[in-house]
């Protein structure tokens, strides 16, 4: 499977004058991140097919991050941080979106935190996994509702 995802780390920098010339905003950038999320998603599944649990695991992880960012970039109208801390995680769940807040920040924490733990995760089961990147996509698809993209929301992978 070849990922056109290069490094979204380049995505969320802030942008250079030359950038700025050329016309770069932050919907620029919440629009790739957009874009990083759905292939994170689908190389996530990709591995979890070929058993690799923890790279599967790592990827569903890095679409929720990518998520998280293009959110906090809405909200704050392009202003950025390298670490979203779970207070600034709180405040991209809109109230009036069905989202149970504090469940959600809690499966983000855990599932960041499992990622770290390779020995856990290899005493996982291939279901149980698939169960967490299933709850990871439906929290991907609500809050995708959240940015407002008409165009392009996020496309389940599970579908």
């Amino acid at each position: 499977m070849k990922s056109i995802v290069k490094n979204d780390s380049i995505v969320t920098r802030h942008p250079s004058l030359k950038q700025k010339q050329l016309g770069f905003s932050y919907l620029d950038t919440i629009h790739r991140l957009n874009n990083c999320v759905q292939e994170y998603m689908s190389l996530s599944i990709h591995f979890l097919e070929k058993n690799m649990l923890h790279v599967s695991l790592l990827f569903c992880n890095r679409a929720l991050e990518c998520m998280l960012n293009a959110l906090y970039l809405k909200q704050n109208n392009g202003l950025f941080s390298y670490n979203i801390v779970p207070d600034d995680m709180l405040q991209v769940f809109s109230k009036d979106s069905g989202i149970k807040m504090v469940d959600s920040l809690i499966f983000i924490q855990s599932l960041s935190y499992l990622c770290q733990e390779r020995s856990l995760i290899s005493k996982m089961q291939y279901t149980h996994l698939k169960n967490l990147i299933k709850k990871a996509d439906d929290l991907l698809l609500r809050l995708s509702e959240q940015l407002s993209i008409p165009t392009e929301k996020y496309n389940s992978v599970l579908e």
